[in-house]
């Protein structure tokens, strides 16, 4: 089809849909959301909001800053066994690669698979530090030979980044930058606009019929269910990479939100985390017609549900965030001080904020 013929259709039925913002549904297709709502959510899922809002322990750049000093000084010795080298050159390299610095945790995870070429937590740990590098091909590859060494480590999460990868791969091809998404972009940029100025009006509730083929679209969903995973497994991935790995990422904040939706059965979604994963997502890109896609998107998630606007849940995801940030300040004020004072960080943070949970 013609790229003027897919924006006409495209724009047609946009135009139509909007035309109805304001109208009042059938009661058959509405949904009550209130606090219930949002608890159920929460147990369906346990622990996504507080990845999603920042609200879970997580070491600060101090402590990272600590970590290099410390296995520097550890690897320096003559003395060290063999398997606690490489051990501790995973610490050092996950650290440096915390601190942003990928190239010289490259190096350190290279030399590592010279003195063993088959060893599942080098080939792991180099591939996430290659992908956060920007290698995304050359990462691949060894998280694959890590999947070969030890299929069932880290409960599959490799498996996991490995299909969220290849997806990445795939989409850009067609489309490089975010979201991750085929959409025609000059349809796609004038629905995001008008959406925008909807919400921005605080037009509510956001009752209305669209065309579910038009927004439910599935992401890395659909591509995930294709290569095998289920949506638990799909889940427990991508929860993983955030609590290990960078939970601010858009990446995997939006391939979150298409994974909470899955298969958009209200009885098994969780569209009220899903609309938070893309406005984060939406507040971390750099892109402005990226950060409009996703607040529309997060919009879209919302439709048809009575009582429920996007301002709403962002006023109450507001207060979640601040919560996060105060449990980030905290934690990193007090690896500050025990750094300071000599005590050792790791055993502290384990009892303060692991053990006690």
């Amino acid at each position: 089809m013609p790229a003027h013929a897919r924006s006409t259709r495209w724009w047609c039925v946009v135009a139509l849909a909007l035309t109805l913002v304001g109208l009042t549904e059938p009661e058959a297709r509405a949904c009550y959301w209130d606090r219930d709502t949002l608890a159920t959510e929460r147990a369906r899922f346990p622990g996504v909001a507080e990845l999603i809002a920042g609200t879970f322990a997580r070491h600060s750049p101090e402590f990272y800053r600590w970590r290099v000093a410390d296995r520097r000084r550890r690897l320096a010795a003559d003395d060290v066994p063999a398997d606690q080298r490489l051990a501790w050159t995973d610490d050092l390299a996950v650290a440096l690669s915390k601190l942003e610095e990928h190239d010289a945790a490259i190096a350190l995870l290279r030399g590592s698979l010279e003195r063993d070429p088959d060893r599942y937590e080098t080939h792991a740990n180099l591939g996430t530090a290659l992908i956060h590098a920007g290698e995304l091909t050359d990462g691949l590859t060894h998280l694959r030979r890590a999947i070969e060494i030890n299929p069932d480590a880290h409960f599959g999460r490799e498996i996991v980044q490995q299909r969220l990868v290849e997806y990445v791969l795939e989409v850009r091809k067609r489309r490089p930058g975010l979201p991750l998404r085929d959409d025609d972009a000059g349809a796609a940029a004038m629905l995001l606009r008008d959406l925008d100025a909807r919400v921005r009006q605080q037009l509510a509730p956001l009752d209305l019929w669209l065309p579910r083929a038009l927004f439910e679209t599935r992401g890395f969903a659909k591509f995930a269910e294709d290569h095998g995973l289920t949506r638990e497994q799909a889940l427990a991935g991508l929860t993983g990479m955030m609590k290990f790995g960078d939970p601010d990422s858009p990446v995997l904040l939006e391939a979150l939100g298409d994974v909470l939706l899955w298969d958009h059965q209200v009885k098994r979604d969780g569209k009220r985390l899903a609309a938070r994963a893309y406005l984060k997502a939406a507040a971390n890109t750099p892109t402005p017609i990226a950060r409009l896609w996703y607040r529309a998107r997060a919009a879209l998630t919302l439709v048809g549900h009575r009582n429920l606007t996007l301002t709403k849940v962002e006023r109450s995801f507001a207060d979640e965030l601040r919560k996060g940030a105060r449990l980030t300040a905290r934690v990193a004020a007090d690896e500050a001080r025990w750094i300071a004072n000599g005590e050792d960080p790791e055993d502290r943070f384990e009892k303060t904020y692991l053990r006690r949970r």
